[in-house]
């Protein structure tokens, strides 16, 4: 997953091209969600902070964290 820290509007996830993707702020409260298409998570519509990201694809759940400057 990069950039970690991101400073524009994007987020790339290596390794996986279609998905789906859950954001959620340090409260857990879920703030975005969407599909992964090429590899890209949109998040202009998340503002700076701290966030945790569930990235779900072929049945299989990983969470990381990322920082939205």
């Amino acid at each position: 997953m990069y950039p970690n820290p991101v400073n524009g509007n994007k987020l790339h996830i290596s390794d996986i091209i279609n998905g789906s993707f859950r954001v959620y702020n340090l409260f857990g409260q879920e703030i975005s969600n969407g599909k992964i298409e090429n590899s890209i998570i949109p998040i202009s519509d998340i503002n700076s902070g701290i966030y945790l990201i569930e990235i779900i694809s072929n049945e299989q759940s990983i969470t990381k964290r990322f920082i939205k400057k």
